[in-house]
C-alpha cells in the first residue's frame, strides 16, 4: 500500500492551514452527494492536535474541537482487539437484551417531518444491524435499568432472572481524559460523567445539524477495524444472515425515547442530533442527492469508493464537521422549524454560493468550519459544548464516547438551557442538572467550594478567569441553578475578590452573552449577525436561502417580502440576482452602517419581540 495507490487515498492537509471545503471533499473523493454541491465559498481548517497540555489548555478554553493523543484510548483499544466489528458481535451480548432503537436514514434532513417517525426501526442484534443494507445509526447508552441519565444508583432493583443476558461492556469507562487533574480535579471532584455511549454507524450515515445535550464536552474515539481488502471485495453490508431491520414498526414495550445522544433540535439539527432516543442516532443518508426514506440511494448501488486513511494509515471511520458557536442560528432556523414542524436548516451539501448572504456579489464569510477525520483506532476527539456539528460516516464503524460537565463550564450549561426552552420538543435533561444544580446544598458545597478551592490552591490566570465566568454564571442566570442566600453572600465576596486581583470574564462568554442576546430578538425570515448585519431568508424544502447582507432591519423586511414573493410565483433565483445585483455598497460599508444604525432599528424592537 502507497501514497499513490488508487484503493486508497492519504490526509496530506495539515491543522493550521485553511482549505477550500468543497475542493477538499473533492480530493478525499468523498461521494458527489457530499462535495459537489458544497459552495465554493465555504473554508475550512482541520481540528488541531496538540503536541503538549499548554496548547490543549487553551484551545479547550476557547471552545476549539481538538485530536487529543492516542494514549488516551489505549486501555480502549486493548479491551478492544484488532477489529470492533468482530467483537461487536461475540455471541455473549450480540443479542441484546432488550430491542434498542435505531434511526434509518434521512431524519432530520432539512424539510423532514419533526416528528421522524418514518425513519426510526428497532434492532434485536449488531449482527442484525451490521447486515441490514440501510445507512443505520445506533447509539446505545451505558445505563443502569429504569434510569435516565447518570445516576445508576437510583435504578430500582432488578428481578432475578436467569434468562438476562450479558450486556456490551462499558469500554467508555476506559477512556482517560486529557487534562484531568487541571479541569476535572485530582479526584474528578470537578466534573460530572453524564453519560457512556456504545455508537455503531453504517457507511453512508450522515448525522445533521446538532448540539450535544446538556452544555457537556464529548469525549469519544473510532475503535480498531480491519484493514480493508480492495474496492472490488468490499461491500457495505456483511455476509451475517439477519432479519432487517423493522422500519416503521411499533416500537416494543418498554422501548421509548431515553434521548440525549443530541439534544431534539427542533431548528433543523438540534432534533437531528446525534440520538434523540435510546440507542437512537438520527441519521441522514443524503443531503445533496435524492433518497428513499429508508436511506437507500436511488438508482441502485455505487460501486466501491477509495478507503480515506489518516496520518497513521488507518481508516478514516468519520468525519465531524464543526461551525462555531456564534453561527448557530445562521446553520439552523428554530423559529421557522417550531412554526413548520418541518426542519429548517443550511444545506451544506446542496447550496449554491449565491443562496448564501452576500454583499456586492461576494458571499459573506459567516462561519469556518473545523473538520475531525476520526480515525479508526487514532486520536480520540474531544468536542467542545454548544457547538453545532453534523457527522457523516465514511466506514461502517464502532465509536465509544463519554460526556462530561465540568464544573469549570457551568456557563455553558445556562447557554445550553437559553436555547432549549425555545424549542418545541423539550430535550430530557441530565440529573445532574435537573435535579444537582436545583439542590442548593450541593451546589454549595459540590460545584462553588471545589472551584474557589482550586482557584486558592493557584492555577494559571486562564483557569482563574475560567472559574471566575463559570461561577458568575450561577448569579448572573438564578432561574438555571438554585444557589441560595449563603452561596450567593459567598460568590459575591469571591467574585469580587478576584476581579481586583485581575480576573475578567473570557472571549468565550462574551461571545455567548452576545449570542443569547441575538437569539432573544430573532424574527422568523430575518437574522442579525455577530458582525453588525441584517440578512432575509426563505425556506424551500427546508433549505434556508438569503438575500444580501443589509445595514438595517428595514432593509432586509422589504427583502423578505420580496423573496417570499418569488418563492410563492416560483421566481426566487431571479429574484435573488436582482436583489443582489443591486446591492451598492461593499462589505466593508455595508458592515460599518451596520455598526452605526442602532439609533434607526430603536423603534424597531417590536420586529423582534
Amino acid at each position: 500500500m502507497t501514497g499513490s495507490d488508487p484503493q486508497f487515498i492519504h490526509i496530506t492537509q495539515k491543522p493550521g492551514q485553511v482549505y477550500n471545503l468543497r475542493d477538499l471533499f473533492a480530493e478525499w473523493q468523498l461521494p458527489e452527494e457530499f462535495s459537489h454541491g458544497i459552495a465554493d465559498s465555504w473554508q475550512c481548517e482541520l481540528v488541531p492536535t496538540p503536541n503538549n497540555d499548554d496548547e490543549l489548555l487553551e484551545h479547550v478554553l476557547q471552545g476549539v474541537p481538538v485530536l487529543a493523543s492516542e494514549d488516551h484510548a489505549v486501555r480502549v483499544f486493548e479491551a478492544v482487539g484488532g477489529n470492533a466489528l468482530d467483537w461487536l458481535c461475540q455471541p455473549e451480548w450480540d443479542t441484546l437484551p432488550a430491542p434498542k432503537v435505531c434511526m434509518i436514514g434521512g431524519w432530520g434532513q432539512p424539510g423532514s417531518d419533526v416528528d421522524g417517525g418514518d425513519f426510526v426501526g428497532t434492532v434485536h442484534s449488531f449482527s442484525q444491524l451490521l447486515a441490514d443494507p440501510r445507512k443505520i445509526n445506533l447509539q446505545m447508552f451505558h445505563r443502569a435499568e429504569g434510569t435516565n441519565a447518570e445516576h445508576p444508583s437510583q435504578a430500582p432493583p432488578a428481578e432475578a432472572s436467569t434468562e438476562r443476558r450479558k450486556e456490551i461492556p462499558c469500554t467508555p469507562n476506559l477512556l482517560r481524559w486529557p487534562l484531568e487533574e487541571k479541569l476535572h480535579g485530582r479526584d474528578q471532584q470537578r466534573s460530572v460523567v453524564v453519560d457512556n455511549a456504545t455508537r455503531v454507524s453504517k457507511e453512508g450515515a450522515l448525522t445533521w445539524w446538532h448540539l450535544d445535550d446538556g452544555g457537556e464536552f464529548v469525549f469519544q474515539v473510532g475503535l480498531p477495524l480491519a484493514m480493508p481488502g480492495p474496492p472490488s471485495s468490499r461491500d457495505s453490508t456483511t455476509s451475517r444472515s439477519a432479519e432487517t431491520i423493522g422500519e416503521g414498526e411499533p416500537l416494543p414495550q418498554g422501548v421509548g425515547p431515553e434521548d440525549r445522544g443530541g439534544a431534539p433540535m427542533p431548528a433543523g439539527g438540534q432534533a437531528g442530533a446525534e440520538a434523540c432516543a435510546e440507542g437512537v442516532t438520527p441519521g441522514r443518508s443524503g443531503s445533496g442527492g435524492h433518497r428513499s426514506a429508508d436511506g437507500r440511494a436511488e438508482g441502485g448501488k455505487e460501486a466501491a469508493r477509495p478507503v480515506l486513511l489518516g496520518p497513521n494509515g488507518r481508516p478514516i471511520v468519520k468525519l465531524f464537521m464543526f461551525s462555531d458557536k456564534g453561527a448557530y442560528s445562521f446553520i439552523t432556523q428554530d423559529r421557522e422549524t417550531n412554526k413548520s414542524g418541518h426542519f429548517c436548516c443550511l444545506d451544506l451539501f446542496n447550496t449554491p454560493d449565491h443562496h448564501l448572504p452576500s454583499c456586492q456579489g461576494q458571499t459573506t464569510s459567516l462561519t469556518k468550519f473545523y473538520i475531525a477525520p476520526l480515525e479508526a483506532g487514532g486520536r480520540p476527539l474531544l468536542s467542545p459544548p454548544n457547538v453545532p456539528h453534523a457527522v457523516l460516516t465514511l466506514q461502517t464503524c464502532v465509536m465509544v464516547e463519554q460526556r462530561r460537565i465540568l464544573h469549570l463550564f457551568l456557563d455553558e450549561v445556562s447557554y445550553f438551557m437559553s436555547r432549549a426552552e425555545r424549542w418545541t420538543t423539550a430535550p430530557i435533561m441530565y440529573n445532574f442538572i435537573a435535579e444537582d444544580l436545583q439542590d442548593e446544598d450541593y451546589v454549595h458545597d459540590h460545584v462553588v467550594l471545589p472551584l474557589i478551592q482550586m482557584v486558592s490552591e493557584g492555577c494559571c490566570a486562564s483557569l482563574r478567569d475560567r472559574a471566575y465566568t463559570s461561577l458568575g454564571a450561577l448569579l448572573l442566570h438564578p432561574r438555571h441553578f438554585h444557589v441560595g442566600p449563603r452561596t450567593t453572600k459567598l460568590l459575591r465576596a469571591e467574585l469580587e475578590s478576584w476581579q481586583q486581583q485581575g480576573a475578567a470574564v473570557d472571549a468565550r462568554f462574551r461571545e455567548q452573552e452576545q449570542v443569547l442576546e441575538l437569539m432573544r430578538h430573532e424574527i422568523c425570515g430575518v437574522l442579525k449577525f455577530m458582525c453588525g448585519g441584517v440578512a432575509a431568508y426563505v425556506h424551500k424544502q427546508g433549505r434556508s436561502i438569503w438575500g444580501p447582507m443589509r445595514p438595517t432591519v428595514p432593509q432586509a423586511v422589504q427583502d423578505r417580502q420580496l423573496l417570499m414573493k418569488g418563492l410563492h410565483e416560483q421566481t426566487l433565483d431571479d429574484v435573488l440576482l436582482q436583489l443582489k445585483s443591486a446591492t451598492l455598497h461593499g462589505p466593508g460599508a455595508e458592515m460599518e452602517q451596520g455598526k452605526h444604525a442602532a439609533n434607526e432599528e430603536d423603534n424597531l424592537d417590536d420586529l423582534f419581540a
